[in-house]
């Protein structure tokens, strides 16, 4: 009897760890913050495991940097409201639909409420219908959150060749100028945006290139 208790106890102890690893590498994800230097070099890095082009890499980040100042978890335009407000709603809207990601569940609310009550979500403030439901589903797919970091550099350069084939013809990576309006003008339609775009990415691009 004192036997099968212990074989019992030790059960329960096996896997009570496991759940507590396995949950813990479920939620192992990074969440990159606003205007934050590290938080640059960690995107710059995670663009380039998806690109070879400098020119492109530069360009998405000028783009990351003017749509939520590197805030991978930003809900609206980070820059323009409280800060604080922010943090508090990202994050509650984040974990909120997350909790439904696996099953899809939550899909329905995410493009409802990024598309018609914030203005956009992520890195790149992804508003169309289309974006957000191509976002939700490369995350659901990634298995991951979707604040994740690295996956919205994946997501971008993968929505670049996948939802703007009818433009890929204009997309010039010879010159970090047009990559950049390239980026405004075509990926994110607006005619506004080019200028910090290509502030940011030029800068970026010099750095890299040891210019």
């Amino acid at each position: 009897m004192k036997r099968t208790f212990i074989i019992i106890l030790c059960l329960i102890l096996f896997l009570t760890s496991f759940s507590s690893t396995t949950a813990l590498a479920a939620n192992e994800y990074t969440i990159t913050q606003y205007k934050d230097p590290e938080s640059e070099e960690f995107l710059w890095d995670a663009v380039k495991k998806y690109t070879d082009s400098d020119v492109l890499a530069a360009a998405v980040l000028g783009f990351f940097w003017r749509e939520s100042y590197y805030r991978s978890d930003a809900i609206g335009h980070w820059a323009t409201a409280d800060a604080q407000t922010k943090e508090d709603n990202s994050k509650l809207f984040t974990e909120k639909i997350d909790a439904g990601l696996s099953d899809g569940s939550t899909k329905e609310e995410f493009i409802d409420k990024a598309h018609n009550h914030f203005g956009g979500y992520g890195l790149g403030q992804w508003y169309s219908i289309a974006y957000l439901s191509a976002f939700y589903d490369f995350a659901r797919g990634w298995g991951t959150s979707i604040a994740d970091a690295e996956m919205q550099c994946a997501f971008t350069i993968w929505s670049i060749y996948h939802l703007r084939t009818d433009f890929l013809d204009n997309l010039d990576l010879t010159s970090v100028y047009n990559t950049s309006q390239w980026m405004s003008f075509v990926y994110d339609g607006s005619c506004s945006a080019h200028g910090v775009i290509y502030q940011k990415a030029k800068t970026l691009y010099k750095i890299k290139n040891g210019e």
